[in-house]
């Protein structure tokens, strides 16, 4: 999974795209897909940024979750905040927070298709978006973020009555997320062919 979530994440990237259309041979194909690109994990703040904490997870866990987490630290980056991300995908919980990061943090984002557990943010200001939002509008997201996050009270974890339906819909899309390898790895042997029927 963790392997496919990588392609997929690539897939997603335009410049990858561009450097597929742009490859003639097999070993240019490979080499695209061998790149490995140094993720960061936080940004440093400038003076008069905040200490922002955010939280990313799609249903499945394979591409947005990690698109998502690229987009938010580099617009935080640009827009002069401390930023870390914590993704919860495929691979497990990625780059989980210390208590003294949350005890500091001004501002929490959820960008979140899937229930988490929000429990340790209590008394922190939140804000929470559509995972695909986060990756289509990063500095909005941050921006609105804001401007219309509210303190999460004590404890609340969320409404009984929705986490009941969400956790219903993760059983229902965790089937689905079985034939996700499978359609991903078609995908990547169409692609391969492809490239190699051109070289020919």
């Amino acid at each position: 999974m963790e392997l496919l979530s990588d392609v997929a994440t690539k897939l997603m990237n335009e410049e990858f795209k561009k450097q597929m259309k742009s490859a003639k041979t097999p070993a240019e194909i490979i080499k695209a897909f061998s790149v490995k690109k140094e993720a960061t994990k936080s940004v440093a703040k400038s003076k008069g940024g905040l200490n922002i904490l955010a939280i990313t997870a799609c249903v499945t866990g394979v591409a947005h979750t990690y698109l998502a987490e690229e987009k938010l630290l580099k617009a935080g980056a640009e827009l002069g905040h401390h930023i870390r991300v914590e993704t919860h995908g495929s691979k497990g919980v990625g780059t989980p927070f210390s208590a003294k990061e949350v005890s500091e943090a001004d501002l929490v984002i959820f960008a979140v298709d899937t229930g988490v557990d929000k429990s340790r943010f209590s008394g922190k200001k939140t804000y929470e978006i559509k995972v695909a939002k986060a990756i289509h509008d990063p500095e909005g997201v941050i921006k609105d973020a804001q401007t219309k996050g509210t303190v999460m009270s004590g404890g609340a974890t969320g409404n009984l009555e929705v986490k009941s339906r969400e956790s219903v819909m993760k059983h229902i899309l965790a089937g689905v997320s079985y034939m996700i390898p499978v359609i991903v790895l078609g995908g990547i042997c169409l692609a391969f062919s492809l490239g190699i029927a051109k070289a020919i």
